[in-house]
């Protein structure tokens, strides 16, 4: 049995801690083994006294370390970094060319509609009235080709802005068709007084 050093308590020998306050117990004292003796040597000395228990020492953390000191520069200021360049997309490549290309393909059926009206507004002429005629079927079927190349240019990557372009005169010619048709009614009709 080991007793407790605070509480007294009586502890089995296999314990570490008392069973009752908890604290830890001294560590029994291990009994040297009876001394062996050879023939010629000396008998041992057993008048010294055992050696102390070593303390337990607690481990110490690691010394914290300060922060490096920022890295100075020959100069001053830390070099700069050389720009990126952005690169541009597959669809982005001549965009802004290829817009303006669909503009101006987009116009075609827009020019050939406003020179019919043209001729439509000479109405005494049989001549013009005829082409007149010719030039706005040729407009009517160029805005169908006009409508069917936007949808055809917009689901390609490689030229979709053509598809933007073709998209922007595909609202705006009937728009501008329907005010050059005012237009000329307006200007042919006769002023009344």
């Amino acid at each position: 049995m080991r007793e407790c050093p605070s509480c007294g308590f009586a502890n089995p020998e296999n314990v570490v801690r008392c069973q009752q306050c908890g604290r830890p117990l001294p560590m029994a004292r291990e009994e040297a083994p009876p001394p062996v003796s050879t023939p010629g040597a000396p008998p041992p000395d057993t008048s010294l006294p055992p050696p102390p228990a070593m303390p337990t020492v607690a481990p110490t953390p690691p010394p914290v370390l300060p922060p490096p000191p920022p890295p100075t520069y020959p100069y001053g200021a830390p070099p700069a970094r050389p720009p990126i360049p952005m690169q541009p997309r597959a669809g982005q490549r001549g965009g802004r060319r290829q817009y303006f290309l669909g503009l101006g393909l987009g116009l075609i059926p827009l020019l050939l509609a406003l020179i019919g009206v043209g001729f439509a507004a000479q109405s005494n002429n049989v001549a013009a009235s005829n082409a007149a005629s010719v030039l706005l079927l040729v407009a009517l079927v160029g805005y169908i080709a006009e409508f069917i190349g936007m949808i055809v240019c917009l689901s390609l990557a490689r030229v979709r802005s053509v598809g933007y372009g073709l998209l922007t005169m595909v609202v705006a010619t009937p728009v501008i068709a329907v005010i050059s048709c005012f237009a000329v009614l307006f200007s042919s009709a006769p002023v009344g007084g």
